[in-house]
């Protein structure tokens, strides 16, 4: 067990945008077979010192994994190894283009137009599933491109695209939060 490596070594993957199938397919069984080496359960009659290694690196596996199979997530762990940590504060707006923010601002007013109208719940649903669609298509493009920037060496592209994920990422939050409570009624 070696709590230095990083995430991607521990999956004994190059440290690189990881997002085609197959890679994310090695990544889970990598992920299953360190979980099931390592599992606390596996520890039950050992010594307290080993419970607690097992229990330390099983939580350091599901961190790794997490972050890696969450794209945003990822990003900000990528930019981080290249010594660019994304702030976590209110102030991005100077990072982002203003046609970024313009279509975002757009967008969550389309969102809330839909969540207040007076249209069927079911008219209501439909709306939300094709702006979710043209959100999730928008969001995939921005994978792409951080991506292209990230092999690249394009740091500060990269970083942009890593906080333009992030803002895509709310509003599709967003746009379940309203399906789900369109659809309790």
């Amino acid at each position: 067990m070696n709590f230095k490596q990083n995430y991607f070594e521990l999956f004994g993957l190059p440290a690189s945008w990881v997002r085609d199938a197959q890679a994310l397919d090695r990544l889970a069984e990598t992920y299953r077979r360190l979980q099931q080496q390592i599992h606390p359960d596996r520890f039950v009659d050992s010594t307290d010192h080993e419970k607690r290694l097992s229990l330390q690196y099983s939580v350091f596996i599901n961190e790794a994994y997490e972050t890696l199979v969450n794209p945003v997530r990822q990003a900000a762990y990528l930019l981080e190894m290249n010594g660019r940590p994304l702030r976590t504060d209110e102030s991005l707006g100077g990072e982002l283009n203003g046609g970024f923010l313009m279509q975002q601002m757009e967008l969550r007013e389309s969102l809330e137009e839909i969540e207040s109208g007076s249209e069927s719940d079911l008219q209501k649903i439909e709306r939300l599933e094709q702006l979710k669609a043209d959100v999730r298509q928008d969001f995939n493009a921005v994978l792409d491109e951080f991506g292209s920037a990230i092999e690249s060496g394009s740091l500060d592209t990269a970083q942009a695209l890593a906080y333009q994920m992030q803002y895509t990422e709310k509003l599709l939050e967003e746009i379940d939060r309203v399906e789900e409570k369109l659809m309790d009624y």
